[in-house]
């Protein structure tokens, strides 16, 4: 589903299969309390998984920013950009750091045409993680809407050699250079 389309995590090679087995049991305890918010979004219900999602931040306190990460991405996939731009701004006013409400609200940003302040979040996000793909295309995308083909074009070779195996990028290369 649209909940899951950043990663949890990135480890880092070299890992042992008990580093693996650590992390992923961490992972599948963080997000066992969303299964009904998933049902509900099996069923189209995203009213019904947006309710369970307050009633978990109140009954499941850890898993906060699982959760809300999940909230926001409920409003993203819906185009209520309000209301998922509030969630981002909280989060990052308690800790400003947290890549996937950056990489949020730089998306709402974007949406909005406010391609300055767009790119200001993007090329931070990059500097933050230079591991985080999804940054460098958006990044590119920015820039390319502010009249820097040749800079987005850079960046799009950048993630194409990194992950050369992934298309939509190569596309997007294509699509960059052809302007």
């Amino acid at each position: 589903n649209f909940m899951n389309d950043l990663p949890d995590d990135i480890i880092e090679k070299p890992f042992t299969k008990e580093i693996l087995k650590v992390r992923l049991q961490k992972i599948i305890q963080r997000k066992s309390c969303l299964i009904p918010v998933d049902q509900a979004l099996k069923d189209n219900n995203s009213e019904k998984a947006l309710d369970i999602c307050d009633k978990l931040v109140q009954q499941h306190p850890r898993n906060a920013y699982e959760i809300i990460k999940a909230k926001t991405a409920i409003y993203m996939h819906n185009k209520d950009f309000e209301n998922a731009r509030k969630h981002f701004e909280k989060i990052l006013t308690i800790r400003d750091d947290v890549l996937w409400a950056k990489f949020g609200l730089g998306r709402i940003h974007f949406q909005e045409k406010n391609y300055a302040l767009t790119n200001d979040l993007f090329q931070d996000i990059t500097q933050q993680d230079p591991n985080f793909l999804p940054g460098f295309d958006w990044l590119a995308k920015t820039l390319e809407k502010l009249g820097f083909s040749d800079k987005a074009q850079e960046i799009a070779e950048y993630v194409v050699k990194t992950a050369p195996n992934a298309m939509h990028r190569q596309k997007n290369l294509g699509d960059i250079a052809h302007k």
